[in-house]
């Protein structure tokens, strides 16, 4: 299939649906970013593989590399675009961002100043359908259920337990919330990029509203 091919608008009323795209994102070299938390990929590829479409939920991206995503869309038996395309990670290495636990609760100055770290395998990211992002993931909720590995300054491992119940006796002019999700972008170089993004607020705010749950 050519590329000219995806720029066409969707056609409903024509053909079912029998087939699906495989876009490679990315596929061995990487550059990894660790002090914005983006993860650069190679975006567009060089070629388009055509599968079943009974495979289309399910796929998971073919590229060897460290990292890897890939594209994958709905398409008809004429070669039009359908609606629905989804977002495949994966990779045989960890993905690993550090920032400090302060940074959700920058009025809290009684914290010490423990370093949250957060690891995940490419393909346990569930990137949304029809969407370039994840859920929001509450950051305290990920840390009393052990999501996340704690730190010290020193890097030593801090109790978890310690940590929530400090947080849970915070006065209320100190307390704070915060939400982190992966997302895939595209550069100004047209460079795709996945990104852990974070917001000082609640996963259940964050995704009640439109403009932050795309």
């Amino acid at each position: 299939m050519s590329r000219s091919s995806t720029r066409n608008p969707p056609n409903l009323l024509r053909s079912e649906i029998r087939h699906f795209i495989f876009c490679l994102a990315l596929s061995k070299d990487l550059s990894l970013d660790r002090g914005n938390k983006n993860f650069k990929m190679e975006f567009p590829p060089d070629e388009w593989n055509i599968f079943a479409a009974g495979d289309f939920e399910l796929a998971e991206p073919r590229s060897a590399g460290d990292w890897g995503a890939e594209v994958m869309a709905q398409v008809r038996s004429n070669g039009r675009i359908m609606d629905h395309w989804r977002v495949a990670l994966g990779g045989s290495k960890i993905l690993e961002a550090s920032f400090p636990l302060l940074t959700f609760f920058p009025a809290a100055t009684n914290l010490p100043p423990w370093k949250l770290t957060y690891q995940q395998f490419p393909r346990d990211v569930k990137i949304r359908r029809n969407m370039v992002s994840s859920a929001w993931l509450d950051v305290v909720n990920l840390l009393a259920s052990h999501e996340f590995l704690l730190s010290d300054a020193d890097d030593q491992p801090v109790d978890v337990q310690q940590a929530t119940q400090a947080i849970k006796a915070l006065p209320a002019r100190q307390s704070g919330a915060g939400a982190i999700r992966w997302c895939v972008s595209v550069t100004a170089a047209g460079k795709l990029e996945l990104q852990l993004q974070a917001l000082p607020s609640s996963a259940n705010i964050l995704t009640g509203k439109p403009i932050f749950n795309r």
